[in-house]
């Protein structure tokens, strides 16, 4: 287990991260899929992180929302995600992430992927059109 800011992420899924952020930093053009998701339970927040800046491991790419219905993809701080109110949890992505055609935002609904396409398809929207399969 690696210690990322207060959160404790499994080894593989750890190493899987900086694996994703070397190609990204060696120019390789990738686009990963999720490996870790953080959930805030007691705040609407949450994180798929996809990839950990090998020189700065602290720094993650992710798509997040935090709680107030603005998902968006951009780097975020581990440290400072720690410090957000709430108790954090970490599951790891087996994910096939997909989009919901019930989006409660109809105008949604025809957005265009931010990544992937058919069943791998993370869509803009509100986090209700996000569903993970954790393989259960």
């Amino acid at each position: 287990m690696e210690t990322s800011a207060t959160f404790v992420i499994p080894l593989a899924e750890h190493d899987l991260l900086l694996a994703n952020g070397r190609l990204t930093a060696s120019g390789v053009q990738n686009d990963p899929l999720p490996v870790v998701r953080l959930f805030m339970s007691d705040t609407e927040a949450f994180f798929l992180l996809f990839n950990l800046d090998p020189a700065q491991p602290d720094c993650s790419l992710a798509f997040y929302d935090l709680g107030v219905g603005q998902p968006r993809v951009g780097h975020i701080s581990l440290a400072e995600v720690a410090g957000f109110r709430g108790a954090g949890s970490i599951a790891p992505c087996g994910a096939t992430l997909r989009s919901s055609q019930s989006c409660c935002y109809p105008h949604m609904r025809s957005m265009p992927p931010l990544m992937h396409g058919c069943s791998r398809s993370l869509y803009a929207g509100c986090s209700c059109c996000i569903k993970a399969d954790y393989g259960r």
